[in-house]
């Protein structure tokens, strides 16, 4: 899901709260990462305050006994090499990175090595 922090959708607490409402376990907040300026994408610092937004939400939740569980992620945007645009470090504080190609998608030539050093 995207929320405010790059597509500028909804907060991750009414996203949580439409996710509850509809008997969700699980939302993972896979917002754009910084190579994908167009959609707003968040650097590694504003990764990090997320998942401390994310963290907080999460104690508020596990207290009013919902049982949602909001996924600390990322869509982090991948070059024509196939290598990511943040820092592993800050992935390592993640529970799920999606790998996403959002540029040079037209091109004719076999894409398997591409895809496969993502």
């Amino acid at each position: 899901m995207h929320s405010r922090w790059s597509d500028r959708s909804g907060t991750i607490a009414e996203m949580a709260d439409a996710a509850t409402d509809t008997s969700y376990e699980y939302i993972a907040m896979t917002d754009h990462s910084k190579g994908l300026k167009i959609a707003g994408g968040i650097n590694e610092l504003e990764l990090a305050r997320q998942g401390a937004e994310i963290a907080k939400l999460n104690m508020v939740l596990r207290k009013s006994g919902r049982k949602l569980v909001v996924l600390r992620s990322v869509e982090m945007n991948l070059n024509r090499r196939g290598e990511g645009d943040m820092s592993p470090e800050s992935l390592l504080a993640l529970d799920l990175v999606l790998g996403s190609f959002h540029s040079s998608l037209r091109i004719v030539e076999d894409q398997t090595d591409r895809y496969l050093a993502a």
